[in-house]
């Protein structure tokens, strides 16, 4: 069907969209949904295509993870460790963040954070073990005196940050939940905001 087949040097295959939401249905919305946000970041996916190919798929078997991913699937999470994260709070029915969002300033100088609960006061950050051991960015004492810089930017800007890797994602989901909630009660003693769960 027109979207979900392409040729790739002279032999059909599925589309992108096709294959990530196949993914879903076969191993879960987590896998799916990283499949799903590469494909959008990188413009191998357009937008609206998933919820196509997604509409299609009702009463296959487990469509409603090919669904959710339809749903849920972003282009503005740039890594598997953060697609993995959101699947996590989707999954958990927890208070979905914002993705990559501006904390402080914009542009040249600004500050991204991967998640960003604003209701919250809570900045929540993605550490893979490659920002600190490739080369080619810049030693890994100037990397993490970078980051401990940006990090004050961020709580000086009015946030309690939370940390933590993408193998947590992936093998410890109920740990990220439990700092990220421990987190907030913090949050809520020093800004008066309300505490997650």
């Amino acid at each position: 069907m027109e979207g979900e087949f392409v040729v790739v040097r002279d032999v059909l295959s599925a589309s992108p969209a096709r294959t990530a939401l196949d993914v879903a249905r076969h191993y879960g919305f987590g896998a799916g949904l990283v499949i799903a946000d590469a494909g959008l970041h990188g413009r191998v996916i357009e937008p609206g295509e998933l919820a196509k190919v997604s509409d299609r798929m009702a009463g296959w078997g487990k469509s409603h993870d090919a669904r959710s991913v339809a749903h849920h699937a972003s282009v503005t999470r740039e890594s598997p460790g953060e697609s993995c994260s959101y699947a996590t709070f989707v999954t958990a029915a927890f208070p979905l963040p914002e993705c990559n969002a501006w904390v402080v300033g914009e542009g040249r100088g600004g500050i991204r954070a991967d998640f960003l609960w604003r209701r919250y006061r809570l900045v929540g950050e993605v550490d893979g073990f490659q920002k600190y051991t490739n080369p080619t960015w810049a030693t890994s004492g100037q990397v993490l005196l970078d980051e401990k810089k940006r990090q004050m930017r961020i709580e000086e800007a009015g946030f309690v940050v939370v940390r933590w890797t993408p193998a947590e994602a992936m093998y410890e989901p109920r740990s990220i939940l439990d700092r990220i909630v421990r987190q907030s009660r913090i949050a809520a003693r020093m800004y008066g905001v309300p505490p997650m769960g």
